[in-house]
């Protein structure tokens, strides 16, 4: 049953949630942003990853479970033939769809990054640079705060490559020529020698580097229902717990619930 609250119990649950700078992920992950003074706030780790060094996930593009390595997608003409990947016939755009793994993991408010926010960052002054023994890119937003990138190669099927080399990052866009057949999507390659934004194949194995949508309001329907047990709960400020408050609210898969 979804229940509607009341004003002041609206008040008093947004001010909590203005205070929470992220939202933890089925596996118990906190998410922390950071504002480049740009149109979304970048996450300051890869989707999987709990360090800026770490490479995270390698995943295909629009594969809601993470998993899949699969790169027989193509018939005997080269046509795409597979559902896998988003299919023969591909969403323009995925972004905070059912399949955008960063959506679906982290819950609402974040997603993947558009290209027109993949390019956004891009204009910002950046640097390659070893952090921590890892190379990468330092970008430096518009007011001055940074993230690290780093460049942790590609996953073609089972076998990766250029892992410390260069670096792929999927957006939800995808790519518009038509003499491609919609097989691929736009990312980011980089390296020492530069960067750019050209589409890639949508069965290749690239990180995701997660955005948070400063349009979500953080206002959302609150369920009384009961959820599964061993599902992840947390505090509105972020705290996992053990278990499910007696009364007040909590949190669970990137849904607000109430006890009563």
């Amino acid at each position: 049953m979804v229940i509607t609250m009341k004003i002041k119990t609206c008040i008093t649950v947004l001010c909590a949630l203005c205070s929470i700078s992220a939202v933890h992920s089925q596996s118990a992950q906190p998410i922390e942003r950071v504002d480049m003074g740009l149109s979304v706030d970048w996450a300051t780790v890869n989707l999987g990853a709990s360090q800026p060094e770490e490479a995270g996930g390698y995943f295909g593009w629009a594969d809601p479970t993470g998993t899949e390595t699969s790169t027989d997608v193509f018939d005997n003409n080269r046509n795409w033939v597979s559902d896998l990947y988003g299919g023969v016939n591909p969403l323009s755009d995925i972004c905070g769809t059912d399949l955008d793994i960063v959506h679906l993991r982290l819950g609402e408010g974040w997603r993947m990054p558009s290209l027109d926010e993949l390019n956004e960052l891009l204009s910002c002054p950046r640097r390659w640079i070893k952090q921590n023994g890892v190379n990468g890119y330092e970008f430096t937003g518009k007011n001055g705060n940074v993230i690290f990138i780093p460049a942790a190669g590609a996953r073609n099927g089972e076998n990766m490559n250029y892992v410390g080399a260069v670096g792929y990052y999927w957006t939800g866009t995808l790519g518009a020529d038509p003499t491609l057949h919609n097989q691929r999507a736009h990312r980011l390659y980089m390296g020492a020698e530069g960067v750019n934004s050209h589409p890639a194949i949508r069965y290749s194995g690239f990180q995701i580097r997660p955005v948070w949508d400063k349009n979500y309001s953080g206002i959302y329907e609150v369920h009384t229902d009961s959820i599964p047990t061993d599902s992840a709960i947390y505090d509105l400020t972020g705290r996992k717990l053990n278990t499910i408050p007696q009364k007040g609210f909590y949190i669970c898969k990137g849904k607000k619930y109430i006890a009563k």
